[in-house]
């Protein structure tokens, strides 16, 4: 037995248990495919956890910077290209910089 309920202006069908829902078609205007995860490089290694444990934020903006200063230094301080590099789009690369007080060069 299905129900339909209203949700935020959408209508919604509840499905009873049991039942598996029906997977979009690709000429479904709301489809979007999952696209497969790329790997990270072989470079970008997992590092141990230290037995004391980690500033988790600290350990992440301090290799966020790193990765942003590498970027710039490989495509010559130029900003757009290394946030293509970085998959981020320029102002977001931008407004990390700023975050960090870091310059183009």
């Amino acid at each position: 037995m299905k129900r339909s309920f209203l949700v935020m202006g959408l209508l919604a069908v509840a499905v009873t248990a049991g039942c598996m829902p029906v997977p979009p078609k690709p000429d479904d205007p709301y489809y979007a495919p999952v696209l497969p995860r790329t790997p990270l490089p072989a470079a970008v290694g997992v590092a141990e956890l230290p037995s004391e444990g980690l500033d988790l934020r600290e350990y992440l903006a301090e290799m966020e910077q790193d990765l942003i200063q590498q970027a710039l230094d490989a495509e010559d301080g130029v900003v757009a290209r290394a946030a293509e590099r970085l998959n981020v789009r320029r102002t977001t690369l931008v407004e990390k910089m700023r975050k960090y007080g870091m310059s183009r060069n």
